[in-house]
């Protein structure tokens, strides 16, 4: 089965909703199959959301993939990589500080940057340093959710 088209931010289709995902949540999807993603991930199946990621956090993700951590988990790497080539739109990392806002957790600060950076709707996240950025990334336009309170109608 060919690989889904995703849209570029040049394109026509430019107007469908931009989502960062950050690396727990990744997992979730992934690796343990989170029924709390189910909608999520329906969109982004869609084309109804664009997942956007940078080199470097897709890395992440597969280091932790591999780790000891979640070695009882068999995650599959395949399964991964398929995800990632179908389903998303692939940035260059580094990218450079986008804007005011800075995550206490140096890690996470890439998700907050691609998210400005790419002009996404959303950024989705169980972390604590990355919600703690909430009310200051609204007022740039950027949306930090956890995923129950993610829907597509979510400004």
């Amino acid at each position: 089965m060919p690989p889904t088209a995703i849209p570029d931010a040049s394109s026509s289709a430019a107007t469908v909703p931009t989502v960062v995902i950050d690396t727990q949540v990744l997992l979730d999807w992934l690796v343990f199959g989170d029924p709390s993603t189910a909608s999520l991930v329906a969109a982004i199946e869609s084309g109804q959301v664009v997942w956007v990621a940078e080199d470097g956090g897709l890395a992440e993700l597969r280091h932790v993939a591999q780790g000891r951590a979640l070695a009882a988990y068999l995650p599959s790497l395949g399964h991964i990589d398929e995800a990632i080539e179908r389903h998303c739109r692939r940035l260059p990392t580094p990218l450079a500080r986008a804007c005011g806002l800075i995550c206490r957790d140096a890690d996470d600060q890439r998700f907050i940057d691609l998210a400005i950076t790419a002009q996404a709707r959303w950024l989705i996240t169980r972390d604590k340093d990355l919600l703690a950025l909430r009310k200051r990334a609204a007022a740039k336009g950027l949306r930090v959710l956890r995923v129950p309170d993610w829907s597509l109608d979510a400004p």
